[in-house]
């Protein structure tokens, strides 16, 4: 909140450096971890949400885990709320991304290039953002959950900002309305 006695002029002393970088990466899982999986899909869909204490937050990258060295083609594609009554229909969907990529292979990630790529915020304090990231050919090599249930009940990954959902594989190309064309969690 504002100061309630502002100065009219800035301190002698700057202030101290920030805790923590301005630009944060969440990984999801490591090169290793996804090296030993066998599962592969044509995309994934996922919830992200704020931490409750939070303000907005911008997302601006992504990587993904293709095996494939080949080029592949990207969508990935956006929308406020979550995916679990929009899954297979784009209405409601924004395109963040798309283009065509060279696979990074084995136990590297691929980036989807920052060019490519309009910035998205998730609102602050508990705020959501679905995000369908998928590819032209079924090689997004995944780690399904060792648990059965909801896809939007356990967090996947975090860091102090954010939480990411386990999410869903989708099994088809493009974005699939029948629920047996999805892996979940």
């Amino acid at each position: 909140s504002p100061s309630g006695s502002p100065t009219s002029s800035p301190s002698d002393v700057p202030s101290s450096s920030p805790s923590r970088m301005h630009i944060q990466e969440v990984v999801t899982a490591t090169s290793n971890e996804l090296k030993s999986s066998t599962d592969a899909s044509y995309g994934v869909v996922f919830n992200v949400r704020t931490a409750i204490n939070v303000p907005v937050v911008l997302i601006n990258g992504l990587h993904f885990y293709t095996e494939s060295t080949d080029f592949v083609g990207y969508e990935l594609w956006s929308r406020l709320g979550s995916f679990k009554d929009y899954k297979g229909i784009y209405e409601g969907w924004d395109l963040i991304a798309s283009g065509v990529v060279k696979g990074a292979g084995y136990g590297k990630f691929t980036s989807i290039p920052s060019n490519t790529i309009t910035e998205v915020s998730i609102p602050g304090r508990g705020g959501e953002r679905a995000f369908y990231l998928t590819l032209n050919s079924m090689d997004l090599i995944y780690s399904a959950s060792k648990e059965s249930g909801d896809s939007d009940i356990r967090v996947h990954a975090s860091s102090p900002e954010l939480e990411i959902y386990e999410g869903e594989a989708v099994l088809n190309y493009p974005f699939p309305n029948e629920a047996y064309m999805y892996r979940s969690p």
